[in-house]
Parts: structure tokens; C-alpha cells; sequence
């Protein structure tokens, strides 16, 4: 069984989705150990963007972890080892 994986691209992709393309934003490509805040992106735009992924990909995010993620680059690690967390136990 593949391990199915999120890219920083797949996440820019569902945060355009979530939060309009605002011309506010900026790239998460571009500058992905950048907080969410400094790139113009508010908790609404997370807060869906957080239940896309879990309905998604099937995976459940603790709050406490949510509070905790502040970067692209730290939200798709997260994402990524919960994904590897599902393949296993359904092995």
C-alpha cells in the first residue's frame, strides 16, 4: 500500500480553496517556514482548511496540535505523519 503524501503545492492548493484567492496572500510555495499569519491567511481560512484535510484524507487533527502549527511546512509534516500513522494500523 503507498503511502498517500501532501505536498506544500496539494496545501497551497486547499488554502486558495478555503480562503479565496485573496490578493492579499502570499505563496506558501514561496515562503513555506513563514507563519500563516505573516502570509495574510486568518484562522477562518485555517480552521476550514484544517477540516478539508481531516475529511480529505480521512485523518483526525488534535486541537491541541492545531495550536501549535503555525507554518506550511509544519502543517503538511503533520498531515504527512498521520497519513503514515493510518497506513500502518490498517497494515
Amino acid at each position: 500500500m503507498t503511502v498517500q503524501q501532501i505536498t506544500i503545492d496539494d496545501l497551497q492548493t486547499m488554502m486558495f480553496r478555503c480562503a479565496g484567492e485573496a490578493e492579499d496572500t502570499l505563496s506558501l510555495v514561496e515562503a513555506p517556514d513563514s507563519s500563516f499569519e505573516e502570509l495574510g491567511y486568518d484562522s477562518l481560512a485555517l480552521l476550514e482548511t484544517y477540516s478539508e484535510l481531516e475529511r480529505d484524507f480521512g485523518i483526525e487533527m488534535c486541537e491541541d496540535e492545531l495550536g501549535d502549527i503555525v507554518t506550511a511546512r509544519q502543517l503538511v509534516d503533520v498531515v504527512n505523519s498521520l497519513l503514515q500513522l493510518k497506513v500502518k494500523s490498517a497494515a
